[in-house]
């Protein structure tokens, strides 16, 4: 049997150089090879009931399986580059070429799906069935737009209390990819999984700037903040309820006072970032604190910790973070608006960037 998949027109990617992930099962037995006619028939023997080839597909479009399967059902599953696979059945009763020709690839950026799709890929992901980077092609920088309600400067969800000084407007945002396998989850997901598949933070603060506390202090750091409960639940509520749910409760290390030799671990679905997660260094945070973390692979990039105060505006602003100064107990961490590191007291109104684990 010679099963030829061509790449056909339209969706993101069809031609050369895409990866194609092909499940065959259901065979009983079977010889499996790939490509060129392995060699006149001389097949690489690959008997099992269950085989997995990854294959590019060349600037032809054309990719060629051949096999020699026993009668029954051949499952032919293809992963191209997105979370959404094509199966395909065939009865086998004879030694039949069979041409399956792809007329629509799968998307492969996060911001290309809806959020019914998003909801079901990542339900996959938690159960262990696909992996978001390596089946759907996802990839750290992806960006997708999400409109958010607009949040009070007080309120109540999921039991969680907040209280700042500002409120913010119904506003769209831009949720960015920015790192996989950073953080641990605070409980497996169904398939076992203990980090997450991915964090997503704001591109850019939201459009109106809040305070930490409302008086000048760090005391009880990032876990006694009044900006921690707003993250939890005002930020948390106000995202759609359609991407609500995809979001994980993690583990975050923050300093335990500011110029101690402590940390504290915090369980949030969503926080603020540290300025070693943002720098890949301590300036004006604790270094037992820095010491417990990692830069986010995003931020490894200078221009991306430059944000502006809303998705519309036009300039760049500073932003909070979550760590402490390590010099002054009035102060916390934030970036400044050309992308540097800086501190200043609790009160003043900041951009707000919150991130979460998928």
């Amino acid at each position: 049997m010679a099963v030829t998949v061509i790449g056909g027109g339209g969706g993101s990617g069809s031609g050369g150089g895409s990866n194609v992930r092909v499940v065959l099962s259901g065979l009983s037995a079977s010889s499996i090879c790939v490509g060129e006619k392995c060699g006149l028939y001389g097949y690489n023997a690959m008997k099992d009931t269950n085989q997995t080839i990854e294959k590019t597909i060349p600037a032809s479009g054309v990719i060629e399986f051949y096999g020699v399967p026993l009668t029954g059902t051949i499952e032919f599953r293809i992963f191209h580059n997105g979370g959404f696979n094509y199966t395909y059945s065939f009865e086998i009763d004879a030694f039949y070429n069979y041409t399956i020709t792809i007329t629509d690839y799968p998307k492969s950026s996060w911001g290309l799906y809806s959020d019914a799709e998003i909801a079901s890929l990542v339900a996959q992901s938690d159960a262990g069935t696909i992996d978001l980077y390596n089946d759907c092609g996802w990839r750290i920088g992806d960006e997708r737009n999400v409109s958010i309600s607009a949040i009070a400067a007080s309120g109540t969800y999921g039991g969680t209390s907040w209280t700042v000084g500002e409120a913010q407007a119904a506003q769209k945002i831009t949720l960015v990819l920015m790192d996989r396998n950073h953080y641990t989850l605070a409980s497996a997901t169904a398939g076992g999984r203990t980090k997450d598949a991915f964090v997503v933070g704001t591109k850019n603060a939201l459009s109106t700037g809040g305070y930490m506390n409302s008086t000048a202090t760090n005391t009880g750091s990032w876990n006694g903040s009044a900006r921690r409960n707003w993250c939890n639940a005002g930020f948390r509520q106000a995202l759609p309820s359609s991407l609500r749910g995809i979001f994980k409760q993690f583990k975050t290390i923050t300093a335990q006072t500011y110029n101690g030799s402590t940390n504290q671990t915090s369980v949030d679905y969503f926080t603020l970032f540290a300025e070693k997660e943002i720098f890949g260094s301590a300036t004006y945070s604790n270094t037992t604190e820095a010491g417990a973390l990692t830069q986010i692979k995003y931020y490894e990039t200078a221009d991306n910790r430059k944000k502006m105060l809303g998705d519309t505006a036009t300039s760049f602003g500073y932003w909070w973070e979550r760590s402490p100064s390590a010099s002054n107990a009035d102060y916390f961490c934030f970036v400044g608006s050309g992308g540097y590191p800086a501190t200043d007291a609790a009160t003043d109104p900041y951009g707000l960037a919150p991130f979460g684990c998928l």
